[in-house]
This record gives C-alpha cells, sequence and structure tokens, in this order.
C-alpha cells in the first residue's frame, strides 16, 4: 500500500497547479470503487464513507469510513460467515458483493487515474 500511495502521490506531484477540487474528485472516484466492495447489511458501513478534504494540509484529502467497526471489517482477510445466512434476515454475511479490503482494493485500482483525474481540476497559469 505504501508503494502504490507513492506512486499516486508522484503522478499528482507532475499535475501543475492542482486544486483540492481534483483530488476531491479522485478522492470520490476511489470511495465509489470502494462502497462497490462494502458489505451491506443495513448499509451504516457503506453510508458513513467519505472523502472529504484533510484537516491542516490544505493539499491533501482524506479517504475513509466514519463507521467504528470499519477497521475491522476492512482487515478481515478470513471474510468468515462468506455467504451464509445474516440473523437479521437481511442477505447474506459480505453480501451482496462485499470483500475485505474495499478500500485498499479501490486505491489500488484507481492508482492510473489519479493524475488524469487531477488534471481535469488544475489550473491554467499565465
Amino acid at each position: 500500500m505504501d508503494r502504490v500511495l507513492k506512486n499516486i502521490n508522484a503522478e499528482i506531484g507532475k499535475v501543475e497547479g492542482r486544486t483540492v477540487g481534483g483530488l476531491l474528485a479522485f478522492g470520490n472516484l476511489v470511495l465509489s470503487r470502494s462502497n462497490k466492495r462494502v458489505p451491506r447489511e443495513y448499509s451504516n458501513l457503506f453510508a458513513s464513507g467519505f472523502a472529504r478534504k484533510a484537516q491542516g494540509n490544505p493539499n491533501a484529502v482524506e479517504i475513509g469510513y466514519g463507521a467504528a467497526y470499519a477497521p475491522f471489517v476492512h482487515e478481515n482477510l478470513q471474510a468468515k460467515l462468506r455467504g451464509k445466512p445474516r440473523r437479521s434476515g437481511k442477505g447474506v454475511y459480505w453480501g451482496p458483493k462485499g470483500e475485505p479490503r474495499f478500500l485498499a482494493k479501490a486505491l489500488t485500482e484507481s492508482q492510473r487515474d489519479a493524475a488524469p483525474t487531477v488534471a481535469k481540476f488544475a489550473r491554467v497559469g499565465k
């Protein structure tokens, strides 16, 4: 993951005059791809997703999930109970298309889109 983030930052660094709007567009792209992989029962985890300006750094964006249990679901590599009916009766565990490391996979998948997405919002100077 460190390598992926380093590559993304290097590509974005090549775009002169990058704007927070471009970074947010990229963040929302990653979040959208991640949300396709988030397991859902009541959609609390899905609804807690965010892409926002980072506090303390005007040139950074944070992408993540605010639900307290998000890290545990994200890092549950065994995906126990996958496909078994939920106690709530709402579908199956890890359904409908849920998978572990949903955010990390979306970030890796989006790596090539970083610079072009940010570039669409770059300001052109004189």
